[in-house]
């Protein structure tokens, strides 16, 4: 693996122990967090193995299914996020822009991830 791949990967790493540390102080539940943890291993597992082969021989049929899971929960995550920044009263006229901006931000940081997860989950 490239060393600019592994600093993208770091980077990613790091917006996930983020995301997590934000669910943490909003007092998600604990399962939630649990889910949280495993879709973010999961895509960084995945996005491994497909540069050592034998991670994902390691999981076999459950890759591509612990991937669909994976992204559903991440999906599922922002639409609660979502739902959540809309009912917060303590958000200003000049914070919506701004949430939008870094929800942008953070699918073009994410979505290559999620890509390359996808291509290492359904390769044989």
């Amino acid at each position: 693996m490239p060393w600019w791949i592994a600093a993208y990967l770091v980077s990613f790493a790091m917006l996930g122990v983020a995301g997590l540390w934000d669910d943490y102080t909003d007092r998600r539940p604990g399962w939630f967090l649990a889910c949280s943890v495993v879709a973010n291993v999961t895509v960084i597992y995945l996005f491994v193995a497909l540069w050592q082969p034998s991670l994902r021989s390691q999981l076999g049929m459950l890759a591509p299914v612990a991937f669909i899971a994976s992204v559903c929960w991440e999906w599922f995550q922002a639409i609660e996020d979502i739902r959540s920044m809309r009912t917060n009263p303590e958000l200003s006229e000049a914070q919506p822009s701004t949430v939008a901006t870094a929800t942008v931000v953070m699918l073009v940081i994410c979505l290559p991830a999620f890509a390359v997860a996808g291509i290492s989950a359904f390769k044989e």
